[in-house]
């Protein structure tokens, strides 16, 4: 994606407030260091590679942005993001696929979370909630995993930033038998 299709997505993002926050070129780390509480204007995103959105916002009444980061480490990465759609009963859902092969699932509820993760032998899924960072599709960033560059890409048919109830989510992520709830997502 070139600067000016960049800027208009960024643009795009902080229309709907969200607050966005310029990469450092071709990494996921804020070009600046109190990046949460930091201003940004129109010159901050002129010549940048990469953008984030800071997670666990308030972006309108009652509603906040959250994401769900999926990781996994061998092939059943499609499976286990299909079972994830279907257990969160998501519709045409707004997933960008990162640089190293993983998946972010954007959605709103209407709590904030704190971050929390889930990790197995073979995959990690995180909610990314208050005060985290998710790089936004077309940015160029370098993946250590794959010791190449690469770009966020949106998947095809990502169209709504679903609503998923606040419950749903507690139970995903905090509930007290993790591997119970997940041996449901993943089968």
């Amino acid at each position: 994606m070139n600067n000016g299709k960049l800027t208009r997505v960024v643009e795009m993002w902080r229309r709907n407030n969200f607050k966005v926050i310029p990469l450092y070129n071709y990494q996921k780390r804020p070009i600046f260091n109190d990046w949460p509480h930091y201003v940004y204007n129109e010159k901050d995103f002129e010549k940048i590679t990469g953008y984030g959105l800071l997670t666990g916002i308030k972006i309108k009444d009652d509603i906040y942005f959250h994401v769900i980061d999926i990781d996994v480490y061998d092939n059943t990465k499609n499976n286990l993001l299909k079972n994830i759609i279907n257990y969160l009963k998501l519709k045409n859902p707004f997933i960008q696929k990162t640089v190293s092969g993983g998946y972010h699932i954007f959605f709103v509820t209407n709590k904030v979370f704190n971050k929390s993760k889930i990790v197995m032998n073979n995959y990690a899924i995180e909610l990314l909630g208050k005060g985290q960072i998710v790089v936004g599709y077309g940015s160029q960033v370098y993946s250590n995993k794959t010791n190449k560059y690469g770009v966020y890409e949106l998947l095809p048919k990502s169209k709504n930033i679903n609503y998923i109830e606040s419950k749903i989510i507690d139970k995903m992520f905090n509930y007290k038998q993790k591997n119970t709830l997940n041996s449901k997502i993943i089968s």
